[in-house]
């Protein structure tokens, strides 16, 4: 049991579109709602409630290059912008190529991003944690 989105692309790509801004200098598609800070701020989007939330960044390539929502491909930037969900700045790859880029993009080795990424999760999952402390201790 896979992945289906019921959903009419078009409907699809209109939701997308009205919250999105266009940065005229990159031409990155901005997803200007909910993000996955977890994952360093890709866009996501529930298609319904109760569904589980998408990147917007899969949606894009759903919609415009017929990605395969249950794939074991994934889907990666050309323009090192997680938040970008234009098709012509993804397409469909794998995690070695996705390191690739972002060797090529930032001149980092992968294992420096698996470090800042180990670091980056560590302190969102610490604050969370110092947050419901917080609201424990005020209730």
């Amino acid at each position: 049991m896979g992945i289906e989105i019921l959903e009419d692309k078009n409907e699809l790509l209109t939701r997308l579109e009205k919250r999105t801004i266009v940065d005229p200098t990159t031409e990155c598609w901005l997803w200007q709602g909910a993000l996955n800070y977890v994952t360093h701020g890709h866009g996501i989007m529930k298609l319904w409630k109760g569904s589980p939330k998408f990147y917007t960044h899969r949606l894009s390539a759903y919609i415009f290059h017929g990605y395969d929502m249950n794939s074991i491909f994934q889907v990666n930037h050309n323009c090192s912008n997680q938040n970008c969900w234009n098709p012509k700045h993804i397409y469909v790859g794998t995690q070695s190529e996705n390191m690739g880029d972002v060797y090529k993009h930032q001149g980092k080795q992968p294992k420096q991003v698996r470090t800042e990424l180990y670091k980056f999760k560590r302190k969102y999952i610490h604050n969370s944690i110092e947050s419901g402390r917080k609201k424990m201790t005020d209730a």
